[in-house]
């Protein structure tokens, strides 16, 4: 992997970008079952509701920091050098610094990959409204049958979302080597 081109993303920035789309995708379809609470509460209890509305936009990145942390303790085990090193490791259920990390960084990941994909497809699609394309697919609570014009937004996102992680990749191999000559 040492002679792979920086502006291709790598198997694992594909891996990052095809899970991260994938989770939040999931997380995104659960939203319909819990819409029944989140109106009753906005209308009997406003300041509630748009507190949870604001929990509901920030929970992936705990859910994200504590997924990685999890899958990286499961990796550990089956294959110890399929990261890059870290200065710390915790060993119980609580993310570390580095988890958290990746949290926030899905986390934003996510929502830039949806708005740049939502702006290419909507210049380029021969659909009307590709916003509303997305919500709708989104706030369908039954599962839908698959088009191909339907999976494209999931697509462009994953290779978004991918070269994201890949930029990622590089600065910490960057900082990496910047910390390895200054301790010489």
């Amino acid at each position: 992997m040492q002679n792979w081109p920086a502006w291709l993303p790598m198997p694992r920035s594909w891996f990052n970008g095809l899970f991260l789309i994938l989770f939040m995708t999931g997380l995104q379809a659960a939203i319909p079952y819990f819409w029944w609470l989140i109106t009753f509460l906005i209308q009997w209890f406003p300041r509630i509701g748009n507190l949870l509305v604001i929990l509901i936009f920030l929970v992936p990145i705990p859910a994200i920091a504590f997924l990685h942390h999890w899958l990286h303790h499961v990796l550990d085990q089956f294959f110890p050098d399929s990261r890059l090193p870290e200065p710390e490791s915790t060993p119980g259920l609580f993310p570390s610094l580095m988890s958290w990390w990746e949290g926030l960084y899905g986390w934003v990941s996510n929502y830039l990959s949806l708005l740049i994909a939502t702006a290419l497809l909507s210049l380029i699609s021969p659909l009307p409204n590709l916003v509303d394309l997305n919500f709708a697919v989104m706030l369908q609570a039954q599962p839908l049958p698959i088009v191909v014009w339907q999976l494209l937004p999931l697509v462009v996102r994953v290779i978004i979302a991918a070269y994201f992680y890949q930029f990622e990749y590089v600065i910490q191999r960057h900082l990496i080597a910047i910390g390895a000559s200054n301790h010489r």
